[in-house]
């Protein structure tokens, strides 16, 4: 992932990632009950994204896939730096909210998820694991078939010119 961001170079590429992210995000928020990440990306894309991710299954233990969720967003400030970097962010036309996305509440919203983590019994452990890992198998499944789904498309573009 950090390879992608270190590539994008204007705004439609960071605006791919934010569809990247919200193609994701989306399906797994809605089936942890929550929109915390899906609607900071929707705010930033301004229209939602045709392709969301149809393999998410509900996790037997949603709690590691809001592992997930809850880390991812504290790189946000890291992520920001660096596409601010590369690209500057009078370019983008936009400050970056989604890897700002209240920064001070993320934080607080990681320790109350710690709190929440705490409380899960040691015998469940194992599969707030596993959870995570899949989730994060489910990730990088959406990543592959985005990024060809994108390359057919630019494919069939082309070959329409």
């Amino acid at each position: 992932m950090v390879s992608r961001i270190r590539r994008i170079k204007d705004k439609e590429e960071y605006h791919g990632l934010l569809a990247l992210f919200y193609g994701f995000y989306k399906p797994v928020e809605d089936s942890l009950g929550t929109t915390f990440a899906s609607d900071s990306l929707l705010k930033d894309l301004g229209v939602a994204p045709a392709s969301l991710y149809k393999g998410w299954v509900a996790p037997r233990h949603p709690v590691g896939a809001r592992y997930v969720l809850e880390g991812s967003m504290h790189g946000g400030p890291y992520i920001a730096a660096m596409i601010e970097r590369q690209v500057g962010e009078r370019q983008l036309e936009c400050p970056l909210p989604f890897y700002f996305l209240k920064r001070a509440a993320a934080s607080e919203r990681w320790n109350g998820f710690v709190e929440l983590l705490e409380t899960v019994p040691a015998g469940e452990h194992a599969h707030v694991l596993d959870t995570a890992l899949s989730t994060f198998d489910h990730f990088n499944h959406w990543i592959d078939h985005y990024d060809k789904s994108r390359h057919h498309l630019a494919a069939a573009a082309a070959q329409e010119l």
